[in-house]
């Protein structure tokens, strides 16, 4: 009757702290679904989320940022939101153009 939203699995690190995000155990609710999956792909970009991760809670955000060697243009949070009765991703609104070197 609950499902996790969250990280399923941390690690205690060298200096003493737990990594990831603690995880929350949320009651299953009739339709709609109560947490956003997998967040949107940016071409050469990645976002601050745990590796593997795919469910998330409503008003979570995201920070995205470009790959080495790319310039991060436009808006780059995306947060979960429930609307029209569906669990849907906003954002990010971002292109990552690539750095040329003048010589």
């Amino acid at each position: 009757g609950y499902h996790l939203i969250g990280d399923g699995r941390r690690d205690c690190q060298g200096d003493g702290s737990w990594s990831g995000y603690p995880p929350e155990c949320r009651e299953n609710l009739p339709p709609p679904t109560v947490y956003c999956t997998r967040p949107p792909d940016i071409a050469h970009a990645r976002h601050d989320g745990a590796d593997g991760r795919v469910r998330y809670g409503v008003n979570e955000t995201l920070q995205y940022s470009c790959h080495e060697g790319y310039t991060t243009r436009g808006f780059s949070v995306a947060k979960c939101f429930l609307y029209n009765n569906t669990m849907q991703w906003f954002g990010p609104e971002i292109q990552c153009e690539r750095e040329y070197i003048r010589r």
